[in-house]
């Protein structure tokens, strides 16, 4: 992949086979819908854009496939603003 980091990782989203930088995970407070808020944990991906034909969306898993056992997240938010690329927040679990 032209421009990989050093560090990154493989990732398997919609069959597509990639590579992108993981952050750490970081637990934060969301809204829950009777009202209050519940603590996750949140993990940001960042990938270039050439890679993919097609960029994934929300509410779709990618797994982590470089460790074993794989982690499976669920994509909670896509930002395309960059033209380089893709930044995804990911939910492990999809919890």
């Amino acid at each position: 992949m032209q421009g990989a980091a050093t560090d990154a990782t493989n990732f398997l989203v919609n069959g597509f086979e990639g590579k992108g930088v993981f952050g750490r995970a970081q637990v934060v407070d969301v809204p829950n819908v009777g009202g209050g808020y519940r603590k996750r944990s949140e993990v940001v991906l960042m990938a270039t854009r050439d890679q993919f034909t097609i960029i994934p969306e929300p509410k779709q898993k990618l797994v982590r496939t470089d460790i074993s056992p794989t982690i499976t997240y669920l994509i909670d938010v896509v930002d395309v603003n960059d033209p380089l690329h893709v930044t995804f927040i990911l939910v492990k679990n999809g919890q």
